[in-house]
């Protein structure tokens, strides 16, 4: 594959809902010149698995994440099960700086 655009590798799909696969993470990084974004919201579609996914990313190289925060998940109007709230997000924000590192 040329490292001058991103892998077009189809994504996983187990019960309608996209499987977030980490390890393409590395893969991605390998085989593409681009900065490599995971969105861990539609990648596991739980609010509850968003950081530990979020965490697992940047530590696995990702350059950066999509996440869905509302101050109301649950009056989002789309996806509420996968929005975190923006205290969630800080959380989220600082543990993953902390694994960067400086």
């Amino acid at each position: 594959m040329s490292r001058d655009r991103a892998p077009s590798k189809p994504c996983s799909v187990e019960d309608e809902q996209v499987t977030l696969q980490i390890a393409e993470v590395v893969g991605a990084k390998i085989e593409s010149c681009l900065p490599v974004m995971v969105d861990p919201s539609h990648g596991t579609g739980r609010a509850d698995m968003v950081a530990a996914m979020s965490k697992a990313s940047i530590a696995a190289g990702a350059d950066g994440l999509m996440l869905e925060a509302h101050v109301e998940p649950s009056k989002a109007w789309s996806d509420a099960a996968q929005t975190i709230t923006p205290q969630q997000l800080k959380a989220i924000v600082d543990a993953c700086n902390e694994l960067r590192g400086p």
